[in-house]
């Protein structure tokens, strides 16, 4: 409007000699694009400059997660032109608490005991100015900058300045969670607040979190339209299913959304639940007997092997924040080893026992393990984990204020992790074959080339019978295996990009000598010498292996199948 008015005055003057549109750079809003002018007025400030040495060395005297966005704080106190501007031109926020002199701009404080005040809502301490004597006070009508408030939150939650006991006890604070866009702002004004305040640098560590993204890859903004509320998440899966969602980002990193993530974690607490349900069902009889690891089973001191793993890789990662390996070893062992693995293999043990101790050492591994499992869980699945505590223990008011799991001191055996590939082989194979897991097989044997191996699998005979729901016998040796070719066949993906124009006729040669020969002898021809020699229909010879075959054998001995479990000491022979 005063542009068109500074125009229009111009024309009536005659003094407009020309009048065009250019195109300019303009500064914009960042949310809503509001184009912005800006214009110079008179503002508050604090100085800050001049402390920047002082700032980097409390900032470098910290412990950074990750360490490298140290740089960024190091980077912008090194860059800076000017001093720290506190004033806005805002309706809201906190007051600036001084007067100032209109003529010569001396600033008059209130008394400490008189704030926190609004200088517009008071009269002025002083008639007159103390610098020139002018009369003429006025009360600075701006509001802090946000961080004025915020850049001293160490200070307020440890007492300071009249809680002196409680702020000497918890004065620098262990740890600032925070983003790294605001390294500039929040942590760039505590450090300098809390350090010119006591002296003292305000935390022992500071750990960095990058932004959430949406699906179109920006950062979540409404302005964007992409946000996803938490609301609807917690609604439709929990707080504990966005809990580990949020978990999985590495620190100082941008974390994409993901609904999917979201879902696995809730299929994980269905599974959790399920364990705990199924534990807490078999275990209703226990007498609380404790037992000494060397009193268990192989398999139990196994699982027990794994939860001690679990538990120092745990303890270890939130040491050193590293969460996003946390939530994924605990889903491991969890749906692989405790729910697939060494719950299958000792439901006979609870359902058929062969005697009440060795349901009461089940037990007692039983609820050791889930004990455990809960606590470790709890930092990051809350909800659940209090929800399952209170229904098997409940010896303490809360989870949360339990003790942290600590190793048993359990040792790994390799015929029981052998033990375990041989059952998780057979139920593996049941499943292929569209075999019921509780139907017997007509015969397994194992066979296993390695004599003190042999000893550790026969003391786990009964687990793995158990598990398996079949009579085994165990034989020390190799057997002698039988290859029966199902398919030899030219893989035209790997021969086409390699021969080009003479593609179909190695094809056509390659079927003809297999006609000639049969598949058994073709097969064991690339076995002894590695390659397949080929006459092509113009006299040159090429050489093929097995990476140009598709090829699909069936072993056998006799008419038993071969089970493989991972472990070529071991060989398991099944008749379905």
């Amino acid at each position: 409007e005063a542009r068109e008015a500074i125009i229009s005055d111009l024309e009536k003057q005659g003094y407009l000699v020309k009048r065009e549109k250019i195109v300019h750079q303009v500064a914009v809003h960042d949310k809503c694009g509001t184009p912005i002018e800006f214009v110079p007025t008179l503002q508050w400030f604090i100085k800050v400059r001049q402390f920047k040495e002082d700032i980097i060395g409390a900032a470098m005297s910290m412990k950074w997660i990750p360490d490298y966005m140290l740089q960024r704080l190091i980077d912008w106190a090194e860059s800076l032109d000017w001093d720290w501007v506190i004033s806005r031109q805002r309706i809201w926020g906190t007051p600036i608490p001084f007067w100032y002199c209109e003529k010569c701009h001396y600033i008059i404080a209130p008394r400490e005991e008189e704030l926190p005040l609004d200088p517009t809502e008071r009269e002025p301490p002083v008639k007159e100015c103390p610098s020139c004597g002018s009369r003429r006070i006025s009360p600075a009508r701006d509001v802090c900058d946000c961080w004025v408030d915020s850049s001293i939150t160490p200070l307020v939650i440890t007492g300071w300045p009249n809680e002196r006991e409680k702020f000497e006890k918890l004065y620098p604070v262990s740890i600032r969670p925070q983003g790294y866009e605001i390294i500039r702002t929040w942590a760039f004004y505590t450090i300098f607040r809390c350090l010119m305040l006591t002296g003292k640098p305000p935390f022992k560590e500071i750990v960095i979190n990058g932004m959430v993204l949406g699906d179109d890859g920006r950062k979540m903004s409404k302005s964007y339209g992409n946000v996803v509320e938490p609301d609807e998440v917690v609604e439709k899966y929990g707080g504990d299913s966005l809990r580990q969602w949020v978990s999985t980002g590495a620190l100082g990193k941008d974390v994409p959304f993901s609904w999917k993530e979201v879902k696995h974690g809730h299929k994980f607490l269905r599974k959790l639940w399920n364990i705990a349900r199924f534990v807490k069902q078999n275990t209703s009889d226990y007498d609380g007997s404790e037992y000494d690891v060397s009193e268990l089973k192989p398999i139990d001191r196994w699982i027990l092997y794994h939860l001690d793993q679990l538990i120092e890789s745990t303890t270890n990662d939130f040491e050193r924040y590293e969460f996003p390996q946390i939530m994924r070893r605990i889903w491991s062992f969890t749906w692989n080893k405790l729910a697939d693995d060494y719950l299958e293999i000792v439901k006979h043990r609870i359902y058929d026992p062969k005697s009440i101790e060795e349901k009461r050492k089940t037990q007692f591994v039983l609820l050791k393990v889930l004990r455990d499992l809960v606590k470790l869980v709890a930092p990051i699945t809350p909800f659940i984990a209090e929800e399952i505590y209170q229904e098997i223990d409940g010896r303490k008011e809360s989870v949360h204020i339990e003790e942290w799991p600590e190793r048993i001191g359990s040792w790994l055996e390799e015929g029981a992790e052998v033990s375990v590939l041989i059952i998780r082989g057979i139920r593996r194979y049941k499943g292929e074959k569209g075999i019921p897991l509780n139907r017997k097989l007509k015969e397994v044997e194992i066979f296993v080339n390695d004599q003190r191996l042999l000893g550790e699998i026969r003391r786990n005979l009964e687990d793995i019978e158990g598990a398996t729901r079949s009579e085994i016998l165990i034989r020390e040796g190799v057997p002698e295996i039988d290859v029966v070719v199902k398919e030899l066949e030219p893989d035209i993906s790997k021969i086409g990009p390699e021969f080009k124009e003479k593609t179909k006729d190695v094809i056509e040669q390659m079927r003809k000598i297999k006609s000639e020969i049969g598949e058994e002898k073709l097969y064991k021809s690339l076995l002894n010498s590695g390659i397949i020699e080929l006459k092509l229909e113009s006299g040159e010879t090429v050489n093929v292996s097995e990476r140009h075959l598709k090829i699909r054998i069936e072993r056998r001995v006799g008419d038993k199948e071969i089970v493989e479990v991972g472990d070529p000491r071991v060989k398991v022979l099944v008749k379905p």
